[in-house]
């Protein structure tokens, strides 16, 4: 949305797959809440999802609200959590993919995926339940980092 024309280009011209988490599949793919809850300090990844995290109570009070928001008791969704696990890890086994292509149908920056198993694009569907992918990111993101000895 903010810059439409560069995103149509990059969807014409990309030289090699991508692979799309989009707005069907990360919208009620949740994730951060057991981050939140683990009380870790001086971590910028809970404190991101900290601030941006409605309380259990807020949800409780007015659920369809926050899922209209992408919110949920388990977390936020998670288009780039997703994205960040196929970069590291594939789609297997998280995910089935289609082949399409996705296209710019106007200067706003909407767009639509045209399906085609010639396409140029992969689309992520459901292969996992969404609620299993968000739990496998969770124990992704509580894990420590490693020092490596030099």
């Amino acid at each position: 949305m903010t810059d439409a024309e560069s995103s149509r280009i990059a969807f014409e011209k990309w030289p090699t797959p991508v692979v799309f988490t989009d707005f069907e599949y990360g919208r009620d793919c949740f994730s951060g809440r057991a981050l939140v809850e683990s009380n870790r300090k001086d971590d910028p990844v809970v404190d991101v999802y900290a601030g941006r995290l409605p309380s259990r109570e807020d949800i409780r009070r007015d659920s369809a609200k926050f899922l209209r928001w992408c919110e949920s008791m388990a977390g936020h969704a998670s288009w780039d959590q997703t994205a960040v696990l196929i970069a590291v890890r594939g789609t297997e086994p998280y995910f089935n993919v289609t082949r399409g292509k996705y296209r710019m149908i106007g200067k706003d920056g909407a767009n639509e995926w045209v399906p085609d198993e010639n396409g140029p694009h992969l689309r992520v569907t459901e292969k996992l339940s969404k609620a299993e992918v968000g739990r496998i990111i969770d124990g992704l993101m509580l894990r420590r980092p490693v020092k490596k000895r030099e």
